[in-house]
Formats: structure tokens, C-alpha cells, sequence
């Protein structure tokens, strides 16, 4: 997904998204190459370390694993809410 955080006005817009099962590291990195986010700020799942550390050795530097809290779910939630 792909998005625009406005946190003053509390809009969120979401203008790309991509949902596929199974793909490979190289799938992702050339998903992200042609959809021009090479150099866009990446937030990856935290659970996937390994794959974070591969896609930025192919050249998205910007690539970091999300920050998840206990009860961060549902405070994203109630905070879009």
C-alpha cells in the first residue's frame, strides 16, 4: 500500500496498492523499481528481517521494518477512526 499521512487534518489516502502471495525477493525488488519507489521511504513488516536486509542490498536504501507495540493494531484503528 501505498499512502499520504495528513495527521493535522487526520486524512489518509491510499493511492497504490499491490497483494500478491508467494513472491520472491527479487518479485519485490523489481515491484518496487518499476513502480517508481526506489527511493521512497519503505516500511516493511518486522517480522521479515531477512527480506528487509536483501531488498536493500539490491538498492532501496530506504527500506526500514515497521515499529509495532503491544496494542498497536488497534491503536492504528482507533486513531484512523
Amino acid at each position: 500500500i501505498s499512502t499520504v499521512v495528513d495527521i493535522k487534518n487526520k486524512e489518509l489516502w491510499i493511492y497504490d496498492e499491490h497483494y500478491e502471495k508467494g513472491m520472491l525477493t527479487d518479485e519485490i525488488y523489481q515491484m518496487y523499481v518499476d513502480k517508481g519507489y526506489k527511493d521512497a521511504l519503505i516500511v516493511a513488516d518486522s517480522a521479515e528481517k531477512r527480506l528487509i536486509a536483501e531488498i536493500k542490498r539490491k538498492g532501496i536504501p530506504n527500506i526500514k521494518p515497521s515499529i509495532k507495540g503491544q496494542g498497536s493494531i488497534m491503536q492504528g484503528v482507533q486513531f484512523i477512526q
